[in-house]
């Protein structure tokens, strides 16, 4: 009997995004409410600017991520994006390996991106760390499927973006 997990279903990916997120806002309110003068104005603006387009930004190269490694292990891919949820519908049948190393690909964009921004020292630390731990949280989903792919060794796997279907091997 085949299983089904529906990741649209469950709350825990969006949750997961949630807390970050207001974690983030919460630093930037504590970093700079103490300054008035301009500088720390266009400071907070500066990190406000980074803060927006690292975030709306890393779901196109996460969902890019899975698209590239999934097509470099042969399988044809579409990619969609929405508000708030973004997903990589990957045809074709998978094995557990298939299934983890495409889950885990945005990590190859996500850790050289926080090292760069940690190395330049563009942007606060701990907001950086906030962002990390954010783009983390963006990939629970990603680690659902790898928990599911590692319980499940000799099933094959059919992704639909966020439904994933578990079926024995035959």
């Amino acid at each position: 009997m085949p299983k089904t997990i529906n990741l649209k279903k469950k709350i825990t990916p969006y949750a997961a995004q949630l807390i970050p997120a207001l974690f983030i806002i919460y630093l930037l309110s504590k970093n700079f409410s103490f300054y008035t003068d301009k500088q720390m104005f266009t400071q907070l603006f500066f990190h406000i600017v980074i803060l927006g387009v690292l975030l709306l930004t890393s779901k196109f190269p996460h969902e890019l991520c899975h698209k590239a490694v999934a097509e470099k292990l042969g399988f044809k891919c579409k990619v969609e994006f929405g508000v708030f949820v973004s997903e990589t519908k990957i045809r074709g049948i998978q094995t557990y390996k298939q299934v983890i190393m495409i889950s885990i690909a945005p990590l190859l964009y996500f850790l050289p991106m926080s090292a760069i921004l940690f190395i330049s020292s563009i942007i606060n630390k701990q907001i950086l760390l906030s962002i990390l731990i954010y783009w983390l949280a963006s990939m629970v989903g990603d680690f659902m499927y790898i928990y599911y792919a590692l319980t499940n060794r000799e099933a094959k796997f059919v992704d639909n973006g966020s439904v994933l279907l578990i079926t024995s091997k035959e």
